[in-house]
């Protein structure tokens, strides 16, 4: 299986995988590609894919084996952390954990944001360095989710 990948690939990963367009179709193939990609990889194991843009409107979810009650928070929090930061959520818990802070040394509620990875930045070819959306995953490892994401990506990017 996947191993957590490291800053740089992550920072290529998210400069790399932008959209042309995002809307209800583009969504569903990448939150259907995503779940085939968990499944695929990662069987008998619960996940979930959402994808909501950054003003709240969910694009796409579904759920995959058994839905942990949990699964709500961490969506939400990697979201939050995605949003916040305009960077994955894998990301930003590596730039954490290689300067040794914690979330508390940044002032940020473990409630709201996490440094755990599984939420990932969508963006616009026309506006590369502006987060419209989040394609979270959470129910496996963090660095798996991260890997469901943006394996979803790739599939549909042709990539």
């Amino acid at each position: 299986m996947s191993s957590a990948p490291d800053i740089t690939t992550i920072e290529t990963q998210e400069r790399t995988l932008v959209l042309s367009k995002l809307d209800s179709e583009t969504a569903f193939n990448i939150g259907l590609a995503s779940l085939q990609y968990a499944k695929s990889q990662y069987p008998n194991r619960s996940v979930v894919v959402d994808i909501t843009t950054v003003a709240g409107a969910t694009l796409f979810r579904s759920y995959s084996g058994e839905i942990q009650p949990d699964n709500e928070d961490w969506i939400k929090k990697k979201r939050n952390t995605v949003i916040r930061f305009e960077k994955s959520s894998l990301r930003f818990g590596g730039e954490l954990q290689n300067r040794g802070k914690t979330l508390a040394d940044k002032a940020l509620d473990p409630s709201i944001y996490t440094n755990y990875g599984g939420g990932f930045p969508l963006r616009l070819q026309t506006a590369p360095g502006i987060t419209i959306a989040v394609l979270t995953v959470s129910g496996l490892a963090d660095h798996q989710d991260h890997d469901v994401a943006v394996n979803g990506l790739k599939k549909v990017l042709e990539i």
